[in-house]
């Protein structure tokens, strides 16, 4: 019997580990529109096949903290506004806390949504005053994934822009871990320096994650990338690596300013060379989708380490848009992965995770 794609990654549960929609979504309600995600988003999401999204609601850039130089005002403000959605769009997703609330939401045929930050510098607080007082309050209104460090330096660690320095995490940087295992939260390290990364873990008591990147293995021109060993540590934990869709993490600059756009296969090599070091349990996707130019409508420097704002599609070819993912598992199809291998890659382990942590 001839297998589908369309069938079957309709048949599977797929998590995007990383996503950047609230850059796009929350403007639009501050001109007064409500229900944006089932009007706009929804749609886009369900035509992908998209069932859990982490929806990024603050970081340690402007852009996703509603474009504001106060990072916590911005991170309660979008994180807010998606609290805001949860209700006015629960026809079509829900903002979800736990496994369980995740796993009822897409039962019923709804998108669940995680939330997470993108960098520590939301969580600072007073300063010259290290306190986990925010993180807690965080929690209390559903943030349940942190990304360490997005590319440059905070105070729990540095990131890649910074890994000159050869800091690792700082004091406050392994208070906030030890908390966030406590409390039942993903720890992410994605943009973090090697340094950071191995202090998170070494003191990690949970599967650490890296929710958006690619391997040097593959692509060694892109600073996002982790090395073999890196990627073996971070599989000890139990955890996993979430391939990005981003184009310059699949294939060289040198190679897209030549005009050779990546294509889903490329995305698969990422998925194979994980599989051949660490096995399939430590491999999923965090497309790190967000609206075109929705970073930095200008060209520039994204602290120092990559630069964007010149190109038309940061994506690989057919998925600029979220209702692309169809073709990640049509590609695994064609490369022979069976049907139970890529119900693990586009959101199996991912779910393990969430359902270990998530309590």
């Amino acid at each position: 019997m001839e297998r589908i794609p369309s069938i079957l990654h309709d048949e599977i549960i797929v998590c995007d580990g990383h996503n950047h929609f609230m850059i796009g979504l929350d403007p639009l309600r501050t001109t007064g529109e409500k229900g944006v995600f089932s009007a706009k988003y929804a749609p886009e999401f369900k035509k992908g096949g998209v069932n859990v999204i982490t929806a990024i609601v603050g970081a340690d850039t402007p852009s996703c903290c509603a474009f504001s130089d106060n990072l916590q005002w911005g991170t309660f403000r979008v994180l807010n506004s998606l609290l805001q959605e949860s209700e006015e769009s629960s026809d079509t997703m829900k903002v979800c806390v736990n496994y369980q609330e995740i796993s009822e939401t897409v039962e019923a045929g709804k998108i669940a949504c995680i939330m997470g930050i993108e960098g520590g510098r939301p969580l600072e607080g007073k300063p010259n005053y290290d306190s986990l007082d925010i993180l807690q309050i965080f929690y209390k209104l559903g943030l349940r994934q942190v990304q360490i460090c997005d590319f440059g330096r905070n105070r729990l660690g540095d990131g890649l822009s910074t890994a000159c320095t050869h800091g690792g995490l700082t004091p406050f940087g392994m208070e906030v871990i030890r908390e966030m295992n406590r409390l039942g939260m993903i720890v992410d390290t994605a943009h973090m320096n090697d340094e950071g990364f191995y202090d998170t873990v070494r003191i990690a008591a949970a599967p650490v994650i890296d929710s958006h990147s690619g391997v040097r293995g593959i692509c060694n021109t892109y600073t996002q990338n982790i090395s073999d060993e890196r990627l073996k540590a971070l599989a000890k934990t139990g955890g996993v690596l979430g391939v990005s869709v981003y184009d310059l993490a699949m294939i060289s600059r040198e190679k897209i300013e030549a005009g050779v756009r990546p294509t889903a296969n490329d995305f698969v090599d990422h998925v194979e060379y994980i599989i051949d070091k660490v096995g399939i349990d430590h491999v999923a996707m965090g497309s790190d989708h967000f609206p075109n130019h929705g970073f930095y409508p200008l060209p520039g420097w994204c602290e120092g380490t990559v630069y964007i704002g010149e190109r038309d599609s940061y994506y690989i070819e057919g998925l600029k848009e979220d209702s692309g993912f169809g073709l990640l598992t049509e590609a695994l199809l064609d490369r022979g992965y069976q049907d139970t291998e890529i119900a693990k890659i586009m959101g199996g382990n991912l779910l393990r995770i969430y359902k270990e942590i998530l309590r």
